[in-house]
C-alpha cells in the first residue's frame, strides 16, 4: 500500500517518468489518505499518478494548491484497475485549488484523469464515486481538461456517481472540457 504520505513544497521537473507516482499492486492494494500540497510538477512524462492495481482502492487522497504543467501525457492521473474478481473502487478523493495547464498530447489523457476500470466481466462493478474536483484552473490541455470514467471492457457494469465538480475554470482544452462516463 501507499498510504498516509505527505508530499509538500517540492519542485519536481524534467523526469523521464512520473513526477510523483503513488502505486500499489494486489487485491488488497490501497493508495489512500495521501496529501500533496504546494508542489510544482512540470516537464515530466506525467505529473502525478495515484494508482491502485488489481482490484485495489484509491480513496481519501487530497491534492491541493499544486502547479501541474507541461507534462507529456497527463497532469494528474488517479486510477484503479481490476483484473481479478475484486472490484476496483475510487472514492472520497479531493482535487482542489490546483493550476493544471498545458499537459498531454493527442495520445494522452490531458489535464486531470480519474478512472476506475475492470478488465473482463467477473461479476464486479468498478466504481468512481464521492470524489470532489473543485476550485481548479484547468486549461490548455490535450486532449481533455477533466474526465471521470468507470468502465469494463468485457461486459458487466460500472458506476460513476455522486462526484462533485464545482467552482473550476475549465477552458481552451483541445478536446472535452469535462467528460463523465460510466460504461
Amino acid at each position: 500500500s501507499a498510504t498516509g504520505n505527505a508530499i509538500r513544497e517540492n519542485r519536481i521537473h524534467s523526469n523521464e517518468r512520473v513526477g510523483i507516482d503513488l502505486y500499489a499492486l494486489g487485491t488488497e492494494a490501497s493508495v489512500s489518505e495521501n496529501f500533496l500540497e504546494n508542489n510544482d510538477l512540470h516537464d515530466n512524462f506525467a505529473g502525478v499518478q495515484f494508482q491502485a492495481m488489481d482490484g485495489g482502492t484509491c480513496s481519501g487522497n487530497d491534492t491541493q494548491n499544486n502547479q501541474i504543467h507541461g507534462n507529456v501525457v497527463v497532469g494528474l492521473n488517479v486510477q484503479t484497475l481490476g483484473v481479478s474478481p475484486n472490484a476496483p473502487a475510487m472514492t472520497g478523493n479531493v482535487i482542489r485549488g490546483n493550476d493544471v495547464f498545458d499537459n498531454g498530447s493527442a495520445a494522452g489523457d490531458g489535464g486531470i484523469s480519474m478512472a476506475s476500470l475492470a478488465i473482463g466481466a467477473h461479476g464486479y462493478t468498478p466504481t468512481l464515486a464521492g470524489n470532489t474536483v473543485a476550485g481548479n484552473n484547468i486549461r490548455g490541455n490535450a486532449p481533455h481538461g477533466l474526465w471521470l470514467v468507470a468502465g469494463v471492457n468485457d461486459g458487466g457494469s460500472a458506476e460513476t456517481t455522486d462526484n462533485r465538480i464545482a467552482d473550476n475554470t475549465i477552458e481552451a482544452n483541445e478536446g472535452w472540457g469535462v467528460k463523465i462516463l460510466g460504461a
